[in-house]
């Protein structure tokens, strides 16, 4: 076995011992530390920032049924010759004449169906049931829609 000398072998505070190890258990506790603080301020700040988002999304313009009536006007069907396209909202055909609306994908529905498919829950965009494509709704004049 090694001899070493007796001063190695003093408490931890000993300057022989090398009481820069305690020094720089310090620190590094400091570091992780400050570091997990800093972490816990920035979830924090994150979230308020979310629950922000999710307020101003709820109380974003909501589609109401005179902006999809201006934006798909109700229109007689006209079949092409030997065709009778079906509703998928309702699963039945729509009859020469029966009133329709004709979306911006081009798929038709029965007037009633569309409309109840789009404002049977609040919603802020209006999509094709069939193919799930965007349907741009403009939005009303603000001095129709500021308060009197």
């Amino acid at each position: 076995p090694i001899r070493r000398p007796r001063s190695e072998f003093g408490p931890p505070g000993n300057p022989a011992h090398g009481g820069h190890a305690a020094q720089s258990i310090t620190v590094i506790l400091a570091c992780v530390s400050v570091s997990m603080l800093a972490y816990v301020v920035t979830w924090q700040h994150m979230r308020t920032i979310s629950d922000e988002h999710r307020q101003m999304a709820q109380q974003a313009r909501q589609l109401h049924e005179a902006d999809l009536e201006s934006a798909f006007p109700e229109q007689p069907m006209v079949a092409r010759a030997g065709t009778m396209p079906e509703c998928v909202v309702c699963l039945e055909a729509i009859a020469e004449g029966a009133a329709c609306r004709v979306l911006h994908c081009g798929h038709v529905f029965h007037a009633e169906c569309i409309m109840d498919w789009w404002t049977h829950a609040p919603r802020r965009t209006a999509d094709c049931p069939l193919c799930r494509q965007y349907q741009h709704v403009a939005e009303p004049p603000e001095e129709a829609s500021a308060p009197a």
